[in-house]
């Protein structure tokens, strides 16, 4: 999957952890890589790397992605906002 930039992986990210109610951290949120982790379990395999295709474009795309879940749903999430 491509995305545009670097805010449209997060904002995918975030509205995949409001549905699905778990809680997600991004670990590395540079210019060129987003790593985002499960932090509802320590042994959570949920984990998603995007980073930009080629150097001089600022597409990204995801590289790795797992979306199996060992934890319990969570009903309180840090960067659920009304918009």
């Amino acid at each position: 999957m491509q995305f545009v930039n670097k805010e449209e992986v997060k904002e995918a990210i975030k509205e995949y952890a409001i549905v699905e109610g778990k809680s997600i951290k991004f670990v590395k949120n540079d210019n060129f890589r987003v790593i985002a982790k499960c932090t509802g379990h320590k042994y959570c395999p949920f984990v998603m790397l995007a980073s930009r295709i080629d150097r001089n474009q600022f597409t990204f795309a995801i590289k790795t992605l797992s979306l199996e879940h060992e934890c319990t749903r969570v009903d309180r999430l840090g960067y659920c906002n009304a918009r």
